[in-house]
């Protein structure tokens, strides 16, 4: 019964640690950071064509030249220095006063507002689902607002917003809730299950006794 009750607890533990946030964050001024999860890079500035591999998010790109539409890089790959392209609109020069870029653990799953750390709503700033965040602080689906940090059009911010309209990546909210009330309800049968061992034993040993 030890070894059931052990399991259930790895088991929950596996489950509640996907939900706990990574970060990476970088320090140089003449560089370019991705602030999605991955991007291709271009082989020319039309983004027609791309490299076959994927640049993750959080990456630093040694910039090479600025425009409105693209930054052209440079970027090492397999022991190969490649030259390319990346849209402006995924991507952002790092300066040495900017957040931490997130490498994204959830995302928004209803369209919603973002607020301030103290409570101010962000104008012009509203979530689409399936925009990908980062849960900074562990996911809580008890708590009504979850802080998060985020990119918007090429920059990234640091906000909150409500708990029941983002979901933790690699493991749904609802799961949480079920793999608790399970062990729950499975913790309570062993526990009768033992009582009524117990009992058992305690006629047996009267009978030999007598």
């Amino acid at each position: 019964m030890k070894k059931i009750f052990v399991l259930l607890l790895m088991i929950n533990i596996f489950v509640l640690s996907l939900s706990f946030p990574q970060s990476v964050s970088f320090a140089d001024t003449e560089y370019v950071t991705i602030n999605t999860s991955y991007s291709y890079l271009y082989k020319d500035a039309s983004h027609t064509e791309h490299y076959d591999f994927k640049i993750s998010g959080g990456e630093k790109l040694v910039l090479l030249e600025e425009n409105p539409d693209y930054y052209k890089i440079s970027y090492s790959y397999e022991n190969t220095e490649y030259i390319g392209y990346i849209p402006t609109e995924i991507a952002s020069i790092y300066h040495d006063d900017q957040e931490e870029i997130p490498v994204y653990n959830g995302k928004i799953i209803k369209k919603t507002d973002v607020y301030t750390l103290d409570g101010t709503l962000m104008e012009n700033i509203s979530l689409d689902p399936g925009h990908e965040i980062y849960i900074y602080e562990g996911f809580n689906s008890e708590k009504k607002f979850t802080k998060i940090k985020f990119s918007f059009n090429g920059n990234v911010y640091i906000g909150q917003v409500e708990t029941v309209n983002l979901s933790p990546n690699g493991v749904n909210k609802g799961v949480i809730i079920a793999f608790s009330i399970i062990t729950a309800i499975v913790g309570v049968i062993l526990i009768m299950l033992g009582f009524k061992k117990k009992k058992k034993w305690h006629k047996l040993l009267k009978k030999k006794e007598k």
